[in-house]
């Protein structure tokens, strides 16, 4: 799959190259100035790039600028300063092994009940045009609805081109690593916040 894939991407190259040089000759035939053969040139290139690769450069500067301004992690409050403020809830927390969580696929929201007091909410939300989507996640406390953690991760990409459904799942050059700060961090706090609790 990978081999075709390149070997299209590198076809279609190919022939736009042939496109630009043979818009070029085409003003030199009909003894355009230098300027003018450039320009036709020009466009012809962009009358060819533009139609598969039109997203390229905007997707590239919006992961960047969305990396930069929304991307990162907030504790505004530890597990052990809730343990320290919430000492006399302790022992009413159960473990969420047998809690439902809820989800809303179409809505991009997922919540998982980590106890009968904490949950995780995760939200995906994808700009309009461009294949960005940008994943917050919270820990929330459920009696009070007061979020104790958030993080935000960034990434680009439409898919997986092993796995495509449509053809601009084959856009692999739209992938990006996820831009995704303390997602470990993260990811730990969220099991520090299952574990508050004596029962079961």
């Amino acid at each position: 799959m990978g081999a075709v894939i390149y070997g299209a991407i590198a076809l279609y190259a190919f022939a736009l190259l042939a496109l630009v040089l043979s818009a070029y000759r085409f003003a030199r035939r009909r003894g355009f100035g230098r300027k003018r053969r450039v320009a036709l040139a020009v466009v012809v290139f962009f009358a060819g790039y533009l139609p598969l690769f039109w997203d390229h450069i905007p997707t590239v500067v919006a992961h960047e600028y969305y990396c930069q301004k929304e991307a990162g992690i907030w504790v505004f409050k530890t597990p052990e300063q809730w343990v320290t403020e919430n000492a006399d809830a302790l022992r009413a927390i159960h473990r969420a092994d047998y809690l439902p969580g809820l989800a809303d696929p179409q809505a991009g929201v997922t919540r998982e009940k980590l106890s009968s007091r904490f949950s995780r909410e995760t939200v995906r939300s994808r700009l309009t045009l461009l294949p960005l989507t940008i994943t917050r996640r919270t820990i929330l406390d459920t009696h009070t609805d007061v979020v104790l953690a958030r993080q935000v991760s960034v990434v680009t990409g439409y898919g997986t081109p092993a796995l495509a459904t449509e053809w601009h799942d084959l856009k692999f050059w739209l992938s990006s690593k996820s831009c995704a700060p303390g997602l470990r961090e993260f990811s730990n706090l969220t099991t520090q916040y299952r574990d508050i609790g004596g029962g079961r």
